[in-house]
């Protein structure tokens, strides 16, 4: 009979590690071919609806979110320059070379969220700072 016990720690690196491969893969410029890795997708959704759950549309909607969080946070009276604000705003839609530069990042800090904040802080070094701060999950 075969034990209920955790797995072991090499399989278990294996497993994250293929998982990242994967999300690699589907990050770098294979993106525009297969956007959303899913039958429902490929065969049911319109193109449309493949741009609503693309990767692309969901890491550029989280950089909006940051831009407005940055403008409140700097009309509240924090120490948020205009020049940070500027380099966000420019660089709000996420590019092909940033999804590798977010799926190694991802793969270091094993955390989807900062992986994409330390990304756009790459792109956006004004703002390295101050991007996703405030914003909490407790």
């Amino acid at each position: 009979m075969r034990s209920m016990s955790a797995p072991p720690k090499k399989a278990l690196v294996r497993s994250i590690e293929r998982r990242s491969d994967r999300y690699f893969w589907h990050m770098t410029g294979r993106l525009n071919a297969n956007p959303h890795a899913s039958p429902l997708n490929s065969r049911y959704s319109s193109k449309e609806m493949q741009y609503l759950f693309s990767p692309r549309n969901r890491f550029s909607t989280w950089r909006q979110l940051w831009v407005y969080l940055a403008e409140s946070e700097r009309e509240l009276g924090l120490d948020i320059s205009e020049e940070a604000i500027a380099q966000l705003k420019e660089h709000q839609r996420i590019e092909d070379d940033e999804f590798a530069a977010a799926a190694l990042e991802e793969k270091r800090r094993r955390h989807d969220v900062m992986a994409h904040v330390h990304t756009y802080g790459l792109v956006a070094p004004q703002a390295a700072g101050i991007i996703h701060w405030g914003a909490t999950s407790w």
